[in-house]
């Protein structure tokens, strides 16, 4: 007797998986475009990976660019599920230089941004690291 999925509403067809994918809205594209943590800040949050945003200072650790120094997100563009990094640039035929497109997922966050506490709960208590109310419970007033 063949054994039941255990959400019969999950599909494993890859048509449709790819379908989802490409067709996905713009929160759920964020969501995909999430790109892990380095191991400072690993350790320091707890957390593995956190969704890529504009001012994050990244560094490229897959495909033709590794290697780098780190360099600011100049762009999230949600559409082509890629990132536009300040350094990571190539000249076109005619003299011009133009960013090249990233996948977040190849890429180590190093500093989260400013307001890195603000994107998880969870940040904002590990932060403070007492008793006091954190930042977050000012913000949701």
């Amino acid at each position: 007797m063949a054994t039941m999925k255990f959400n019969p509403f999950v599909t494993s067809d890859r048509s449709k998986n790819r379908k989802r994918h490409f067709n996905a809205p713009s929160h759920i594209r964020r969501k995909i475009m999430s790109s892990p943590l380095s191991k400072e800040l690993r350790q320091k949050y707890n957390v593995r990976s956190m969704p890529i945003r504009k001012d994050d200072e990244v560094q490229v650790v897959r495909g033709h660019y590794k290697g780098q120094q780190i360099g600011k997100v100049v762009q999230v563009y949600r559409k082509k599920y890629v990132i536009y990094i300040e350094r990571v640039q190539r000249e076109k035929a005619n003299g011009t230089t133009v960013h090249v497109g990233i996948h977040p997922s190849k890429c180590y966050q190093h500093n989260a941004g400013d307001m890195c506490c603000l994107l998880l709960p969870v940040l904002a208590d590990c932060d403070s690291g007492s008793t006091q109310p954190s930042l977050w419970a000012a913000v949701k007033q």
